[in-house]
């Protein structure tokens, strides 16, 4: 998973027991950034990785991104903790509103898109799906990037994993089709009006 860095002062080193009190964040990206605005990420934890314990030790945090496939290294008071669990689960239901307004703008884009650039790709993985949009094609290749959608399970294929080039001919069937897509942005709205709903009627 590629790393997007952001240089910074020096800062006091985190401990671990200061980074294992990091989970679920939230940041800003600037509007000239490609993924600008808000972003959602679960900070890395692993012992055995050194990128993270060299963070660590510049006071900053490797964070992966809820919906695309990077890990970006922010400083600690760069970021906000996403309080999860203690009766505090709407905030997680946040996230999961905000994969799916990226996923239906995705599916908004494939369907005003006149070629392959922009469509997406879904495969079945154990109990949910693979999520991927073609972000290049060639007269023979597609490239693929892997995307956070459908509820946010973060499962990825055997094959395409985090993403990559791949023959075309393997790839041009998996595309979803315009009914697909309609059905996925029908899905989300309706899980939108759910809270709504409930809260109408005190269920």
């Amino acid at each position: 998973m590629p790393t997007k860095r952001k240089r910074a002062r020096k800062r006091k080193p985190l401990s671990k027991a200061e980074l294992d009190d990091y989970y679920l964040v939230k940041f800003t990206l600037p509007e000239t950034h490609s993924h600008r605005g808000l972003r959602y990420g679960i900070v890395s934890h692993s012992s055995f990785d050194e990128d993270v314990k060299r963070e660590a030790e510049r006071g900053n945090l490797v964070i992966s991104d809820c919906e695309v496939p990077i890990s970006w290294i922010r400083a600690a008071d760069h970021v906000e903790k996403v309080p999860v669990g203690c009766g505090l689960l709407p905030d997680i239901d946040l996230v999961e509103q905000w994969l799916d307004d990226k996923g239906k703008a995705a599916a908004q884009l494939a369907l005003a898109s006149p070629t392959c650039v922009n469509q997406l790709v879904s495969l079945d993985v154990a109990d949910g799906l693979a999520w991927y949009i073609i972000v290049e094609e060639t007269k023979r290749t597609l490239t693929v990037e892997w995307r956070s959608y459908g509820g946010g399970d973060r499962y990825t294929d055997v094959i395409l994993g985090w993403g990559g080039t791949f023959p075309r001919d393997r790839l041009e069937p998996l595309i979803m089709s315009a009914e697909e897509l309609n059905r996925f942005i029908a899905e989300i709205d309706r899980r939108k009006k759910q809270p709504a709903q409930q809260e109408a009627t005190g269920v």
